[in-house]
């Protein structure tokens, strides 16, 4: 079909397409390169211009050459408007063109275009169009008779139902976290004890963003739902939904996670107060249990040794006995030695600990 070309073109959009992904691939992946373009004049239709991958460069294809998938005539539809005045938005990879007249010729498409209104001729459209809502039948049966797919956007009650699972879900999980930052806070008697509160504090703050997350979800699906006809009976699903996970946000909104890290904080200063500046000991490392128990087990492998060599003494005499008493003694002492650095180690946690009973007994008399 022959056609002018006025020197008014705009490039409109790129676009890849791959029989494993389809559309919207990386080019890398792709097969089939689309290039809408766009003519102002409203005088021609818009053009698409199609590539094919040929040695891993890209060659001119011709129309005929390709399957209306490969050619772009996949069309997604959703609902605009408001309330009561709602119609489809339609949306494709390619401009409107030749191949599009007949797709929607006597449905009442239309595009609103800037300093010209409404119009109604398929030249003026680009990649988008509107269609009436009772068109959507007749649209669907002349693209699936082309060879093409139309996908509809509308909203789904398994993801509403599936949005309010987590939010409740999250809902629930903040619950506990917020009491186990509540014990948290109450057992704060040092500075070392604010690091639990605050991860707490962090995952109770998560949490109430994804009941937050989640209820905006549902009230965006409220929102679109509302636009859509008839549905009514999905429609009060929904709005259910929604009251419900307003609930549980009106829960954990109630609860001021800053309000009770500021009362540990202030915990922790009040006792640290009355202990009047003694530092605190550091705890013992993760690993003075099992260097403790090492030490022990060898002061009594030692002690048995030296015990018996003691007995050998006692009913004889010579000098290889004499230098196993010496290596043995040698032992002991240095089995001893750690032995007392462990005892030294559990003395700092006896004396940790009777600065926090002396701190919360103050307070308790001072109540």
């Amino acid at each position: 079909m022959g056609r002018k070309d006025h020197g008014n073109w705009e490039r409109v959009g790129v676009e890849y397409y791959s029989p494993a992904r389809g559309w919207g691939c990386l080019e890398a992946e792709a097969t089939v390169k689309l290039v809408a373009e766009k003519c102002y004049s409203f005088r021609d239709y818009n053009r698409n211009l199609y590539f094919r991958r040929s040695a891993g460069e890209w060659s001119r294809a011709l129309p005929d050459e390709l399957s209306p998938i490969e050619r772009g005539h996949l069309y997604d539809v959703t609902v605009s408007g408001k309330d009561g005045d709602s119609h489809l938005h339609v949306s494709s990879v390619r401009a409107a063109d030749e191949e599009t007249a007949p797709l929607v010729k006597g449905l009442g498409a239309w595009v609103d275009v800037p300093r010209y209104g409404r119009q109604t001729v398929v030249q003026a459209f680009d990649r988008v169009f509107c269609l009436p809502w009772e068109s959507l039948g007749e649209f669907e049966a002349r693209v699936k008779a082309l060879g093409g797919e139309v996908r509809r956007h509308f909203v789904d009650l398994a993801v509403v139902a599936e949005a309010e699972r987590r939010a409740q879900r999250a809902a629930a999980m903040f619950r506990q976290a917020w009491d186990e930052l509540g014990q948290a806070v109450s057992r704060a008697a040092c500075p070392c004890d604010l690091a639990e509160v605050e991860l707490l504090a962090d995952r109770t703050r998560d949490l109430a963003r994804e009941v937050e997350k989640g209820l905006g979800t549902l009230r965006q699906a409220k929102e679109r739902i509302a636009l859509e006809p008839g549905r009514l009976a999905d429609k009060a699903q929904v709005d259910a939904a929604l009251r419900r996970a307003e609930k549980a946000w009106a829960e954990v909104a109630a609860c001021d996670v800053d309000a009770r890290v500021r009362e540990a904080v202030a915990r922790v200063a009040d006792l640290e107060a009355l202990r009047g500046g003694v530092v605190t000991p550091a705890p013992a490392p993760d690993g003075w249990r099992r260097d403790a128990e090492g030490a022990f087990r060898a002061v009594l492998s030692a002690v048995e040794e030296a015990l018996a060599v003691s007995a050998a003494l006692t009913s004889e005499a010579g000098g290889d006995l004499a230098a196993r008493a010496v290596t043995v003694l040698r032992r002991l002492e240095e089995a001893a030695s750690g032995a007392e650095a462990a005892v030294a180690a559990a003395r700092d946690v006896a004396a940790l600990l009777r600065e926090r009973a002396r701190g919360v007994l103050g307070m308790n008399e001072g109540d």
